[in-house]
């Protein structure tokens, strides 16, 4: 699970920077790079999970994602 929201975390950040990015100096291919790798190695994790570990493990991490983008919105709506 560790792995997953690292993976998670990673591609958010990349993809925020990508927003930024004029006043850092950034170019854009590495960053696009970043998001695309982090999604495919998420998938790709969280696929092995499913299939071969416990369904409490993914289900808890898909509740905990889910939240989070839940509680996202929330609090960007109240703004």
């Amino acid at each position: 699970m560790t792995s997953l929201a690292f993976l998670i975390t990673y591609g958010a950040i990349s993809a925020t920077h990508l927003r930024v990015r004029g006043r850092t100096g950034a170019r854009a291919w590495p960053l696009l790079l970043a998001v695309a790798i982090n999604a495919a190695l998420f998938v790709s994790l969280l696929v092995d999970t499913v299939r071969s570990g416990s369904p409490a493990t993914w289900i808890t991490f898909l509740a905990v994602l889910v939240g989070s983008f839940a509680l996202t919105a929330a609090l960007r709506r109240g703004r």
